[in-house]
């Protein structure tokens, strides 16, 4: 078990003081050439490899460059770590500016889940003809690398904000990498009854709707529903409701009822971390410890069939 802070050798966590400065490309051409160079032994950012999708915006205005410049100082304090989209080099020498991360081909987590039901549902098939297969021991995975990831925040002091399913990015080998965490919590700031305001109030914890407390611990009870978004394979929280019969229904003290397809385990971890007083939720590497037990111990926490079924 790792402790919090601690991570996979290969992304050992760095002194700031001494952290090396990612790759800086003048043009992704300069990029892609290096592709074949082999890496230097002594720093801790692999050399590039190909480039298999990029994005360009067009006509960004002052406030969109001043966005991707704080994303990128965020991202390399952040530092490496398996579970989180890394940076792995950045060109800022002409415009446009980039920033060069990992590909994650599998995409975001929620869609992953929701096409995996529709699979099963509608004889939906991908471009080669083949469906994905999920177990559920998978989907423990998934849950138990955001809480690793999450650990990780944690110890840089590192808020995400918006923790939930479609901020967590899946490879090809099902390996989850969490984004876009720390970057929007000025806007989110605020009432979460203000129509003016676009929040996300399924995953987001009574008090940061109340007062706009953002903490570790508000990013805990994101978590859990994260996990009941993996359970329930992509569901919406507080399935038929609006965004302000959530707030009422929270404001009550409910929550969540527990999913038919999981068992009482998995549900009153959700729970836990739905508790009222931020100070009574689990810590993000307690999370971890029962998480991996649950993979351990094989038992079937998570019944794929009844949540393809379960709408």
């Amino acid at each position: 078990m790792q402790s919090e802070g601690e991570t996979d050798p290969q992304y050992q966590e760095l002194d700031l003081r001494n952290i090396p400065e990612p790759p800086v490309y003048t043009t992704l051409e300069q990029y892609a050439s290096l592709s074949n160079t082999k890496s230097d032994t002594n720093t801790e950012y692999a050399m590039p490899g190909e480039i298999v999708l990029s994005f360009q915006k067009n006509n960004a205005t002052e406030d969109d460059k001043q966005k991707l410049t704080d994303e990128l100082e965020l991202l390399k304090t952040v530092g490496l770590h398996k579970n989180i989209l890394s940076l792995i080099g950045y060109c800022t020498k002409t415009e446009p500016v980039y920033l060069l991360l990992d590909y994650m081909a599998l995409g975001n987590l929620q869609k992953y889940l929701r096409d995996f039901r529709k699979s099963n549902t509608d004889n939906y098939a991908n471009a080669e003809g083949k469906l994905p297969s999920l177990s559920c021991g998978d989907l423990l995975s998934f849950a138990r690398q955001t809480a690793s990831a999450m650990v990780y925040l944690s110890s840089k002091k590192v808020i995400h904000g918006d923790l939930a399913a479609r901020n967590v990015m899946l490879n090809d080998d099902k390996m989850c990498k969490i984004t876009n965490f720390g970057r929007d919590l000025d806007n989110l700031r605020g009432n979460g009854n203000d129509n003016k305001m676009r929040l996300p109030v399924r995953w987001m914890a009574p008090e940061v709707l109340w007062s706009s407390e953002f903490s570790i611990e508000s990013d805990v009870w994101s978590f859990g529903v994260v996990v009941c978004e993996i359970v329930t394979l992509g569901n919406t929280p507080y399935q038929g409701m609006s965004a302000k019969e959530v707030i009422e229904y929270l404001k009550q003290g409910s929550r969540m009822s527990k999913p038919n397809c999981c068992n009482e385990d998995l549900y009153l971890l959700m729970m836990n971390c739905w508790s009222q007083k931020p100070t009574r939720r689990p810590k993000f590497k307690d999370l971890v410890r029962e998480l991996e037990e649950m993979e351990r111990e094989k038992e079937v926490y998570v019944d794929i069939n009844s949540a393809i079924g379960d709408l």
